[in-house]
C-alpha cells in the first residue's frame, strides 16, 4: 500500500535551483536510505514532506490517518521542564485514560450492580490495554537507557543537557511516539557505538515506513531496502541496501550516456541533412529543410550526464602532512584511497576532517573522514594485514569454495584490543 507519494516536487532558492521535478512513492514498510553530497537538498527534500518548507512546484500525498514523526538535526525542545516529564508528556492520553479508569473502578466499588458503569469500565481498559497502557511505561524506560539516559537524568533540567544529549532525546522521544513514517536526518550523530548498534536493530524491525538521512554506509546497509540519492537537484531511486547502489549507479550512468550519445549523433545527422538542402539551393530542398528544423527544434533534448567529481590525486602509498587542525604538521603513510567518497585513511593520524598536502607539497581536497561516533585512539590498525576502515573489523571466511568478507563495527583501545 502506498503511504506516500510525491509528484514533480520543485524548490529554489532565487535562481538556485535545490530540487527539481522529483517524483517518488513510499510503500509501507519501506526503508529509504537518502544520500547524496553536503548541500545537495537532503535536508530540504525532508522538510518538504513535513510541510515545513513550501514547495514551489509540484505536490506529495500522505494517506488517510498516517502519522509522521521528524527527528531534525537540531531539536524543536522548548520545555524548561525535565527529562523525564518531556518523555511522560508523549503518553499524557495514557496518563489521562489510566486516571480515567482509577475514578471509574471507585465508583463500579461504590455502585457493583451498575451495569453501565460496568461496561464502560470494561471498554476503557480494553482501549487502555490496546493503546500499550499496560506496557509504556517499561518502554519509556528501556529507550531511555538505550539512549544513554539512567536515572540520574530523570531529573535534569531539559536547558541544562548537552548539544548531543538533546539530540539523543530527540530520537528517543520520536521513537516512543512511533509514527508511520519515520523520517530521521542524520541519527547517528552524538552515539557511542553500544547505542548505535542498538538504533540499528530498532530500525531493522521497526514496522513502519523510514526515511533515513545518513552518510554512514554501514549504517544504511543494515537498516534500508531503499536509496534516495539527491544528486545534481534530481532525487534517483534504486532497490536494495547501500551496497547494491553502487553497481546500479554505473549501470543507469552508462545507459543515459549511451541514450545521450545517440541523440548527439542523430541530431548531427540531422543538422547536416539540413545544411547540404540548403546548399542546393532549390525551393523544394528548402522546404523539407524547414520541416526538418521544425522537427529538430521541438525534439526533447537528452541532457549530458554529469561525469563523476574528479579523483583525488592522492593515492595509496603516498606521504601525505596535515596543514590544519590537532595534528598540523603530522606526516603519515596513505592506507587506503576512497575516491567515491573523497576520503583518505591515514597510518597514524587522527581520523578527523583535515587538509592534506602530498608528496609534491601541492595541497589536495582530500578528506580525512572519522567514522562517527566511535571514539579510538589516534592510530589507524591493520586487521590481518590488511588495512582497515576506523571502526571496522574485516571477517575473512571460506563459505562454498568462496571467500566471504563481513564488516563489523568495532571500537579499540589503544594497544588494539577490541571493546566489546
Amino acid at each position: 500500500m502506498i503511504v506516500l507519494s510525491a509528484n514533480n516536487l520543485t524548490k529554489t532558492y532565487g535562481t538556485d535551483v535545490i530540487i527539481d521535478k522529483a517524483s517518488f512513492h513510499l510503500n509501507a514498510g519501506d526503508k529509504v536510505g537518502i544520500i547524496g553530497r553536503n548541500g545537495a537538498g537532503k535536508t530540504t527534500l525532508l522538510n518538504m514532506l513535513t510541510g515545513e518548507l513550501p514547495c514551489d512546484e509540484g505536490e506529495f500525498f500522505v494517506s488517510q490517518n498516517t502519522r509522521i514523526g521528524y527527528l531534525k538535526q537540531r531539536d524543536n525542545f522548548s520545555s524548561e521542564g525535565t527529562v523525564l516529564e518531556e518523555i511522560e508528556g508523549i503518553f499524557s492520553g495514557l496518563r489521562e485514560l489510566e486516571n480515567e479508569i482509577a475514578e471509574l473502578s471507585d465508583k463500579v466499588a461504590e455502585n457493583p450492580h451498575d451495569t453501565g458503569l460496568i461496561n464502560r469500565l470494561d471498554e476503557l481498559q480494553h482501549r487502555f490495554d490496546r493503546e500499550g497502557g499496560y506496557t509504556y511505561k517499561s518502554e519509556m524506560i528501556g529507550i531511555l537507557n538505550s539512549m544513554a539516559f539512567d536515572e540520574s537524568f530523570y531529573n535534569k533540567k531539559i536547558s541544562s543537557l548537552s548539544g548531543g544529549e538533546r539530540t539523543r532525546l530527540a530520537l528517543a522521544a520520536l521513537l516512543l511516539e512511533k509514527p508511520d513514517i519515520l523520517l530521521l536526518d542524520e541519527p547517528t550523530n552524538h552515539l557511542d557505538i553500544g547505542t548505535l548498534k542498538w538504533l540499528e536493530q530498532y530500525l531493522e524491525a521497526y514496522r513502519g515506513t523510514i526515511m533515513i538521512v545518513s552518510h554512514d554506509r554501514y549504517f544504511l546497509d543494515r537498516t534500508v531496502n531503499r536509496i534516495f540519492e539527491v544528486e545534481n537537484h534530481k532525487v534517483y531511486s534504486y532497490q536494495g541496501k547501500y551496497s547494491d547502489y553502487a553497481a546500479q549507479k554505473k549501470l543507469r550512468r552508462e545507459t543515459e550516456l549511451r541514450a545521450y550519445n545517440n541523440q548527439q549523433r542523430e541530431i548531427a545527422r540531422q543538422e547536416e541533412m539540413i545544411r547540404r538542402m540548403k546548399q542546393r539551393g532549390t525551393e523544394h530542398l528548402a522546404k523539407r529543410a524547414a520541416s526538418r528544423e521544425k522537427r529538430l527544434d521541438m525534439l526533447e533534448r537528452i541532457e549530458r550526464p554529469e561525469s563523476e567529481m574528479g579523483k583525488m590525486k592522492i593515492k595509496k602509498g603516498d606521504t601525505v602532512r596535515v596543514i590544519a587542525g590537532t595534528d598540523k604538521g603530522k606526516e603519515g603513510k596513505v592506507l587506503v584511497v576512497d575516491h567515491e567518497n573523497s576520503r583518505v585513511i591515514v597510518e597514524g593520524i587522527n581520523m578527523a576532517t583535515k587538509h592534506l598536502k602530498g608528496n609534491g607539497g601541492q595541497q589536495q581536497g582530500g578528506i580525512v573522514h572519522k567514522e562517527a561516533p566511535i571514539h579510538v585512539s589516534n592510530v589507524m590498525y591493520l586487521h590481518d594485514g590488511v588495512p582497515t576502515r576506523l571502526g571496522v573489523k574485516r571477517e575473512v571466511e571460506m563459505k562454498d569454495g568462496k571467500k566471504k568478507t563481513t564488516l563489523h563495527r568495532v571500537a579499540k583501545k589503544a594497544d588494539g584490543a577490541v571493546i566489546d
